[in-house]
């Protein structure tokens, strides 16, 4: 137990050591940011307060990170009560029959912790210190604690709706920033929890939460060495070597050089689901070549994208995001 202790208080101290603050971009960006603005354009004529983004159950991830690029979206009407949060604007992914009975609309559970990621990037954004204290207070209240919706069974409750302890201690760093409080929650440090070895979504949403906590506090060397591991295995995603070289160097050049790629981001249009099957390409490995797999692939949804994926990647690049 000595030992352990010991250790936390070890890796603590290292993760304080928070030298990697965001960098300048050194790399013209312009023809990305010409992208970026017809893509806002076209988005908010074609998609008023996000449809695309916000009709399916994932609305509240894509949607906040929509917003915060400038997207035309109110973000506050997928809340309930105050600090109740749902996945679309119209709370209906899953909800009770007359009878009490669980209906799957779209979605095991009302809420889940990757729809709170990026609402938190919205509100960090924003500095919603009114709504943050407002989750901050329903999490609390609930029982079990910090369960913050509803879910067809037991399992999925826990498994979805459970603001666990990485993500409090994210939550409670940002309301210290805020002035709401200094809990001493914040200082749970994450560093050896980040995992290259995960793939595909989950490797987004981790990256994604690094990249919040480096926005408000910079990242340590044993993050970098997380990010350098996963633009090793994952060379096209801008999204990571965005975040990585924003950490580092400043140096976007292989980031702007991927985003210019007018197959998968057209130059004068929207892209579709012609260009390629998934809307936020950066969540999905590259699976170019396999066509068992679509993702990255054409396919016929025909579906209209907003563009999201390049829109917060150049909101990083072009130092957009709040960083302090």
């Amino acid at each position: 137990m000595k030992f352990l202790i010991s250790l936390f208080i070890v890796i603590s101290l290292i993760g304080c050591k928070r030298k990697n603050k965001p960098q300048e971009t050194t790399t013209p960006f312009d023809s990305i940011s010409e992208k970026a603005s017809l893509y806002l354009q076209l988005g908010n004529a074609i998609h008023p307060n996000g449809s695309e983004a916000g009709d399916d159950c994932d609305g509240l991830l894509w949607n906040s990170l929509w917003s915060v690029t400038g997207g035309n979206v109110d973000i506050m009407s997928y809340q309930g009560e105050l600090g109740q949060w749902f996945r679309t604007h119209h709370h209906t992914c899953f909800y009770r029959d007359a009878l009490g009975g669980p209906v799957d609309n779209g979605s095991k559970s009302t809420i889940s912790r990757d729809m709170f990621l990026g609402l938190l990037h919205w509100i960090w954004h924003n500095q919603r210190k009114d709504v943050l204290q407002d989750i901050i207070n329903y999490g609390r209240e609930q029982n079990p604690k910090w369960w913050m919706g509803d879910a067809v069974d037991f399992i999925q409750r826990e498994s979805r709706t459970h603001i666990r302890t990485n993500l409090r201690a994210t939550m409670y760093i940002m309301a210290y920033k805020m002035g709401i409080e200094d809990n001493v929650q914040r200082h749970i440090d994450l560093s050896l929890t980040w995992s290259s070895k995960v793939d595909d979504f989950k490797l987004h949403l981790s990256v994604q939460h690094l990249l919040l906590r480096g926005l408000m506090q910079g990242v340590n060397d044993i993050e970098v060495l997380f990010l350098e591991k996963v633009i090793g295995k994952h060379p096209t995603n801008a999204f990571f070597l965005s975040v990585y070289h924003y950490f580092t160097d400043g140096n976007q050049t292989k980031t702007v050089e991927l985003l210019l790629d007018d197959s998968l981001f057209p130059a004068k249009k929207l892209p579709t689901s012609f260009d390629r099957c998934e809307r936020f390409i950066y969540q999905r490995n590259d699976n170019r070549g396999l066509p068992e797999n679509k993702n990255w692939n054409p396919c016929d949804d025909n579906k209209t994208f907003m563009g999201i994926d390049l829109l917060w990647t150049h909101a990083i690049i072009s130092g957009r995001l709040r960083n302090k």
